[in-house]
Protein backbone atom coordinates (compact mmCIF):
# COMPACT_ATOMS: atom_id res chain seq x y z
CA UNK A 1 0.00 0.00 0.00
CA UNK A 2 1.78 3.17 -1.22
CA UNK A 3 2.28 5.62 1.77
CA UNK A 4 -0.43 8.57 1.53
CA UNK A 5 0.35 12.09 2.79
CA UNK A 6 -1.01 13.11 5.71
CA UNK A 7 -1.86 16.60 7.42
CA UNK A 8 0.37 18.40 9.74
CA UNK A 9 -0.96 17.93 13.44
CA UNK A 10 -2.49 20.69 14.91
CA UNK A 11 -0.93 23.08 17.84
CA UNK A 12 -3.23 23.75 20.32
CA UNK A 13 -3.22 26.28 22.81
CA UNK A 14 -4.79 24.88 25.60
CA UNK A 15 -5.45 20.73 26.51
CA UNK A 16 -9.30 21.73 26.75
CA UNK A 17 -8.96 22.53 22.62
CA UNK A 18 -6.81 19.82 22.11
CA UNK A 19 -9.40 17.28 23.60
CA UNK A 20 -12.20 18.50 21.60
CA UNK A 21 -10.55 18.88 18.45
CA UNK A 22 -9.46 14.85 19.13
CA UNK A 23 -12.97 14.34 20.37
CA UNK A 24 -13.98 15.21 16.50
CA UNK A 25 -11.39 13.82 14.26
CA UNK A 26 -9.48 10.69 13.39
CA UNK A 27 -6.00 10.42 14.38
CA UNK A 28 -5.34 8.45 11.44
CA UNK A 29 -5.90 12.03 9.31
CA UNK A 30 -2.98 13.19 11.19
CA UNK A 31 -0.54 10.29 12.14
CA UNK A 32 0.70 6.75 10.09
CA UNK A 33 -0.40 4.41 12.79
CA UNK A 34 1.48 1.44 10.29
CA UNK A 35 4.89 2.91 10.99
CA UNK A 36 4.43 3.63 14.52
CA UNK A 37 6.39 1.76 17.38
CA UNK A 38 5.77 0.75 20.78
CA UNK A 39 7.72 2.79 23.38
CA UNK A 40 8.32 1.82 27.15
CA UNK A 41 8.41 4.14 29.99
CA UNK A 42 10.43 2.52 32.89
CA UNK A 43 10.38 6.28 34.73
CA UNK A 44 6.97 6.63 34.49
CA UNK A 45 5.20 7.00 38.09
CA UNK A 46 1.80 5.96 39.23
CA UNK A 47 -1.02 8.54 39.41
CA UNK A 48 -1.17 10.40 42.61
CA UNK A 49 -4.33 8.90 44.61
CA UNK A 50 -7.03 11.43 44.73
CA UNK A 51 -6.17 12.12 40.95
CA UNK A 52 -7.87 9.26 39.35
CA UNK A 53 -5.34 8.55 36.50
CA UNK A 54 -7.84 9.20 34.14
CA UNK A 55 -7.98 13.01 32.00
CA UNK A 56 -10.84 14.42 30.70
CA UNK A 57 -13.18 13.44 33.81
CA UNK A 58 -13.39 9.54 32.14
CA UNK A 59 -14.49 7.20 34.52
CA UNK A 60 -13.50 3.23 34.35
CA UNK A 61 -16.04 0.87 33.29
CA UNK A 62 -18.06 -0.88 35.94
CA UNK A 63 -16.31 -3.98 37.28
CA UNK A 64 -18.90 -6.78 37.29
Amino acid sequence: MPATKKKPTPEFRSEDIERKFWAGHDSTEFIDWQSAQRRKFPNLKPALPGFGGLRGGATPPPSS
